[in-house]
């Protein structure tokens, strides 16, 4: 197994070549929640890796620390897959293996969809499929916080799409930007707060039950024809926030968007619920519709800056003090209570 591995000098000269103009942890911040299009593509590199404790914020440590990760990787790639170096998920256990395949054997289009939007060569990823494959089936050996269920390949493709955006314009190779999608993957599976509560339905429930409130509030004409269904903010809102939304016709750019406000509220990923409420709100259900489920898993004019400028309002929203009143004394009559957005399970 043969991998081409870049310099610590050369991952610097890299960071270098792009202009990257994060320097501390505020500047961190200040990227992920600005909500604006066509950020930095440097600045987004180092602005997840840093938020994720993937890298210290020190700056004079990146190259090094980068090196080292990438190192690290093909060094446990060469031990898990050196048998079967062509098939990395032939190594691990059958019921993954049975999940995983046909994930990625079947998103390869959006994967190649994704990198597509993002500017990257298709001639820079070779092998996609090995190299999502490899990933995953690293995560599998290895990675005991993170348990792999049906579409979560999307993290893989956006990581990968991502990273490889940026090393192929720093001239890095292609396995740099491998090595850096499996540590990515890793951490934002492991922080998706829903994944923490699958299990339990009384607090998915009570969840959803939350949803289903600020929908009320915030878009009632679209409540009303998702209640008129006989469905709840439980039918769109698992796959909402599972995926963090990559299953919803967003463009790569905009879904980058999207993941930068998630990341730059780790401390209230509630907030999370604040989008799935936004995204409701920007969709026109006709009042006599039969099909909500489809309307809303096909929807694709979004305009997201505005969803994100929705989220933040959400989010930030208080009950009036007669709201408060009502929900007090007449908890069954909650359009009347209006909502406030809380943590339920952190």
């Amino acid at each position: 197994m043969n991998f081409e591995l870049p310099g610590e000098d050369t991952i610097v000269e890299g960071l270098r070549t792009l202009d990257c103009t994060i320097f501390c942890y505020n500047d961190v911040q200040k990227f992920l929640t600005e909500n604006i299009q066509n950020k930095k593509v440097s600045d987004r590199f180092i602005s997840w890796l840093v938020v994720l404790r993937i890298l210290h914020q020190r700056r004079q440590s990146w190259g090094t620390h980068l090196y080292q990760m990438v190192d690290n990787y093909y060094d446990r790639c060469k031990q898990h897959f050196s048998k079967k170096p062509q098939d990395p998920l032939g190594t691990i256990p059958l019921n993954f293996e049975s999940l995983i395949r046909p994930d990625i054997e079947g998103g390869i289009a959006w994967f190649e969809q994704i990198t597509k939007e993002l500017g990257v060569s298709k001639k820079f990823i070779n092998a996609p499929i090995l190299r999502l494959s490899r990933i995953y089936a690293l995560l599998v050996h290895e990675a005991q916080e993170v348990s792999y269920t049906q579409n979560l390949y999307h993290f893989g493709c956006v990581c990968f799409g991502m990273a490889a955006t940026f090393a192929e314009k720093a001239h890095l190779p292609v396995d740099f930007a491998e090595a850096v999608a499996f540590y990515l993957t890793r951490a934002l599976i492991s922080i998706i707060p829903l994944l923490r509560i699958m299990n339990n339905n009384q607090k998915l429930i009570s969840h959803f039950e939350e949803v289903d409130q600020v929908i009320r509030s915030v878009a009632p004409e679209q409540y009303k024809a998702i209640k008129a269904n006989g469905c709840t903010s439980m039918n769109f809102g698992v796959r909402y926030e599972v995926l963090l939304f990559a299953r919803e016709n967003h463009h790569a750019v905009d879904l980058l968007n999207i993941w930068d406000q998630i990341l730059g509220r780790l401390p209230q990923l509630e907030f999370i619920k604040c989008l799935t409420a936004a995204h409701i709100k920007q969709i026109k259900i006709p009042p006599d519709a039969k099909n909500v489920d489809e309307i809303i898993k096909s929807w694709k004019n979004w305009n997201t800056t505005k969803i994100i400028k929705n989220a933040i309002e959400i989010m930030d929203h208080k009950r009036s003090c007669g709201e408060s009143f009502c929900l007090f004394f007449c908890p069954k009559l909650p359009s009347f209570a209006g909502y406030e957005v809380k943590p339920q399970y952190f």
